[in-house]
């Protein structure tokens, strides 16, 4: 990959531990020196460039055959621009923090991209899996932008929905002689309620009920008091009675 600095083209080579190396010819054409000014000040200040970490030797394939040559990283290109003094060597070392800065910005940038897009997906498997209440999506979505820090003032801060109760609740009120784990398993049975299993803390499987495709036109679901991982079943009550007839 070739850079330009002012006039000088130089050529950067990616390395996956140093992420970038420059040669020690382009080093001192960015610098304004010769190669052997620069060398001088490597053996100069030996306590302060360090081999492996400031420059490394590398074989190359030359039109003499491989030749060990000189290369700075990073930090040595930076390191070296507080011993050469000059108005050239304070720009090109400013290139040089410029350079490494817009790396770690562009890499910031692109993990950042990569945390949003990872729980969105996440977030969007829940709604499929789980298919929670609208009331339900905006508050998860809502915890989820702000555990994420992100703009959430566009978000619906209100949908409004029918009034639902437990399946325990509406058997009583309409005394349904039924216990509430067998109408489950009816409803089970008819399609209204599917069971769904998830992991738990301690190692050992978890059930709970959520409501299918068809079940959501007699209720909706809500996210468990208990567990946010699973759902609880409400149902409309002005459609209990049509619900009833499916026993």
């Amino acid at each position: 990959m070739n850079m330009q600095f002012e006039t000088v083209n130089l050529e950067i080579i990616q390395d996956k531990n140093y992420e970038f190396l420059i040669s020690n010819f382009d080093t001192a054409q960015g610098y304004n020196i010769s190669e052997t000014t620069l060398r001088r000040h490597k053996t100069n200040h030996s306590d302060e460039l360090i081999e492996n970490k400031h420059f490394l030797f590398l074989e190359v394939e030359t039109k003499g055959g491989k030749q060990r040559k000189l290369f700075w990283t990073k930090r040595g290109i930076i390191r070296l621009g507080f011993f050469i003094k000059s108005e050239r060597a304070k720009k090109f070392r400013d290139w040089a923090e410029d350079l490494v800065l817009e790396k770690i910005e562009n890499t910031q940038n692109t993990k950042r991209k990569e945390e949003v897009e990872v729980n969105l997906l996440g977030l969007e498997f829940v709604f499929k899996t789980f298919r929670p209440s609208e009331a339900s999506k905006i508050t998860m979505t809502e915890k989820l932008y702000q555990r994420l820090d992100l703009e959430s003032c566009y978000l619906p801060q209100y949908t409004e929905e029918k009034l639902t109760r437990s399946l325990t609740y509406l058997l009583k009120k309409y005394e349904i002689k039924i216990s509430t784990q067998k109408a489950n398993l009816k409803l089970l049975e008819v399609g209204i309620l599917e069971k769904i299993e998830r992991d738990s803390s301690c190692g050992k499987t978890k059930y709970f009920y959520s409501l299918t495709e068809k079940g959501l036109e007699f209720g909706k679901n809500l996210i468990s008091p208990k567990n946010e991982r699973e759902t609880q079943p409400h149902f409309f009550e002005d459609k209990f009675l049509k619900l009833v007839e499916l026993f």
